[in-house]
This record gives structure tokens, sequence and C-alpha cells, in this order.
């Protein structure tokens, strides 16, 4: 919920909407006004951006009638922002003034403990080499927490998984150690929040992460999100670094073998979901090929769809594989996602934007995804601060405006959902794939 207090508005985020809302339908064309606003910016309130606030709230007033109409001339798309003006009492209200600088140093999986994981490591606690990704190592370093960081490469020069263990060797679900990571999981919860996939207090959300490594973002998922969880790695090696060395249990991996069977498994454990008090009744991992798996979901017809699914695919060598970035494989994931984020290396550098042209890989995913996803599809992407990766998404309904992805990051942070600002993540370096792929 947005509120605007005394005669500066200033951004606050509330655990419930007592007062009466807003609602809007909205367009791209909102984005000016919700920029003056500072809709997608944390931090304080400077006197240059009191009067930004001040400006841009009449702008925003005379926008949205606008906004409106140009946007329900499209396909009916169901972004939805809320607004509203709480009473002077905010005890009443039950207000909740976000920090997100407080947030994120106490996130378990921050910046600032990276000196703890990225070196050597203390010793080897895993090593095979693998056909399909050669030389996998995980690498165990102790933690300030009294527990363990262990860190999955692949020919000791691509960092794939790093996951934060407790003093019990078990998985500390709220960690997430790499960017990319925590920009997968703001853009994938928030888009399926704006939706509509994954409102308040509920624990059915649906979501297939392609690309499993050490198990950080799957357990993600499903301990912090409450989601049901399908996971899948076609690499039998890195489910046993996964289970050997990195505190994921084995009893979640799936006896299973071969696409076809994996995505039947997958359908029958939809149609009667496990036990929602833990995350092993939400997660199952599935050793086989991801884009057979995808195909295989698809000819399952209703039987097995996904409100998310997340693509976080890398070789040996720190590339993407290239039939996840055809159309068949898009074709194939329309059918069963209703919105897609994908994780690209961009070879482009940070003070340039990515286009179809200087970034191929993320051009051809995105071509491929506006032909997979149906007429009413848009694909924006996001730039992962802390490195080279670019994450592309797609979504059925459309791409949602800057400042409901923002609204419902805000949401989501609200519920204690995350340990990291998503609200940043899900702004930072944005840019819509519409004319170049028209």
């Amino acid at each position: 919920m947005l509120a605007f207090h005394g005669a500066v508005p200033r951004l606050h985020v509330r655990s419930q909407t007592a007062d009466a809302s807003v609602q809007r339908r909205s367009d791209i064309g909102l984005l000016p006004a919700c920029q003056a606003l500072n809709l997608g910016l944390t931090g304080g309130t400077s006197e240059r951006r009191r009067g930004r606030n001040s400006a841009g709230l009449a702008v925003l007033a005379m926008a949205i009638p606008v906004a409106r109409r140009r946007f329900q001339k499209r396909a009916g798309a169901p972004w939805v922002i809320r607004a509203g003006t709480p009473s002077s009492s905010g005890s009443a209200q039950q207000q909740l003034e976000f920090e997100f600088e407080e947030l994120e140093q106490a996130d378990p999986g921050r910046s600032a403990l990276k000196a703890q994981w990225a070196g050597p490591g203390s010793s080897i606690a895993f090593e095979e080499q693998s056909p399909s990704s050669g030389l996998i190592r995980v690498y165990s370093s102790p933690s300030s927490c009294g527990g363990s960081w262990r860190r999955m490469r692949f020919n000791d020069k691509t960092d794939q998984s790093t996951v934060l263990l407790d003093k019990a060797g078990e998985q500390v679900g709220a960690t997430l150690a790499f960017g990319y990571l925590k920009t997968l999981a703001a853009v994938g919860a928030a888009t399926a929040r704006a939706l509509g996939r994954f409102p308040p207090d509920s624990t059915g959300l649906r979501v297939l992460v392609l690309g499993f490594g050490g198990g950080a973002l799957p357990h993600w998922f499903a301990s912090q999100l409450g989601a049901q969880v399908d996971a899948v790695d076609l690499d039998d090696a890195v489910m046993r670094a996964a289970t050997s060395a990195m505190g994921f249990p084995q009893s979640l991996v799936s006896e299973a073998t071969g696409a076809a069977a994996c995505a039947e498994e997958a359908a029958v454990r939809a149609a009667a979901p496990g036990d929602g008090a833990t995350a092993g009744g939400k997660l199952r991992a599935y050793c086989c090929d991801g884009a057979e798996f995808v195909l295989a979901a698809a000819a399952l017809g209703s039987r097995l769809s996904y409100d998310v699914v997340i693509m976080d695919i890398f070789d040996g060598e720190g590339q993407t594989p290239g039939v996840f970035l055809e159309e068949a494989f898009a074709q194939a994931l329309g059918k069963i996602a209703h919105c897609a984020v994908a994780n690209l290396t961009c070879p482009v550098p940070m003070y340039l934007d990515a286009t179809n042209f200087n970034s191929p890989g993320t051009g051809a995913l995105a071509a491929s995804w506006r032909k997979g996803f149906g007429t009413s599809a848009q694909v924006w992407s996001v730039r992962v601060a802390e490195g080279q990766n670019i994450v592309p998404a797609v979504s059925r309904e459309g791409a949602p405006p800057p400042e409901y992805l923002a609204q419902a990051a805000r949401e989501l942070a609200s519920e204690g959902l995350f340990a990291f600002d998503p609200v940043r993540r899900v702004a930072f370096e944005r840019r819509d794939w519409v004319a170049e792929l028209s």
C-alpha cells in the first residue's frame, strides 16, 4: 500500500489496508509521473526529492485517467496499483515503514559476507568429473554464524552455487549469496504478485526452476514463499554434490528417470500437493534434461502448469545452452508458464544498454518468448548490479509497468518474505523489448 503522509509525500509500506483504496488500471504512460514520485527508489527524503515528490503527485493525478484509457485498449492486462491515504492515527492502520538498508544489513547472504566463501575454501567437500559440467568441486568454508558455506564451482572458473548451512548442516532458506539469484527471486515473485498469481497469505504459487545447482533458489521459493517447487537439472553429478556436500536432503530428489517420467510425477504432485508446513513437502528435484522436461510437461496439457518458471542454466563454460533460446522451446514453455524469468550473462558493459545486436543471446530469447507466449506477451529485462548478468522476463499478459512491479515488491517485503531489498532489483536498468522485436 502506498501512503502519503503530511504535506510532503513519503513512501511507506503497510502491512494492512484498513482505509479505502483507489484501484486504477494503468500503462507505461504512468512512468514519468511515478518516476517523479520515486516509486522505484528507496532511501531518505532529501530536499530535492521532496520537491520532485510534490510535483510528481500532481502529475500522477493527471496521468492516471489518460494512461488508463490507453491501457484498456490493449489486452486487458491485470496490473493494478493501489493508493490510499491513511488516517492521522498511524497505529490503527498498523503501518510499517520499511527500512531496506537495515533489512540488507541483516541479510544472511549479504555481499559483506562474500569474503567468507569466495576464497579458496578451507577444504574440498566434493569433487567429481562430469561429462556435462566438467570438474565439479564443492568448497567448504566456516561461517560467522557457526555453520559453514558451501560453494560449487565448474572447472574451477565458474561459480555455480553457494549455500549457507547452519550448525545442524541444513540449508538456511533465506540465504541467496549471488546477486543474480536475488534479482531472479525478486522479479519472479513480484511479477507473480502483480499478476494476481500470488495474493497475500497464499500458499498456492507453483514454480519451476530449470537449473538446480546446490538448490539455493528452489529452496528459497519453497521455504520463504511457501511455493510448490519443481527443480530440474540434467547432471546427476550436480545432484550428488548438492545432497552429499551442500545440505540438500536426498529424500527430496525424485527416483524417476527420463523427462517424461519426471513430468508425469510432477503432474501427480501438482494434483495432490505435499504438506505445506515444511519446505520438504513443497519441493521436489528431478534429474533429467530441462528442455525435454518442458516439452513433456507441455504434452500433458492442463495437468501440469506453473505460475513462474525460472531459467538459470549454464554449462561448464558458463554459457546458456542454445536450445533454451530457441522458438521450439519457447512454444512449449509458453504452454505451461504464465510468466518466465531467466538469468543470462551479458557481454555488454554495465554503462551500455543491452540490445538484440550487442547482446544476441538476450535478443534471441526475447524474440522466441514473444512468439512462444502469445500475441499479448511482452518481454522486459533488468540488470544485476553486482555483475555482468541480465535478467529477461516475459508474461502472457504483457509487461507490467515499473511502478506496479515496485508496488508488488514492497508488498512482499512488508510481509517479511525477503531478507534483501527487492524494489531496487525489479527496476534496475530496466528496458522493455518491444520496438526491436515487433
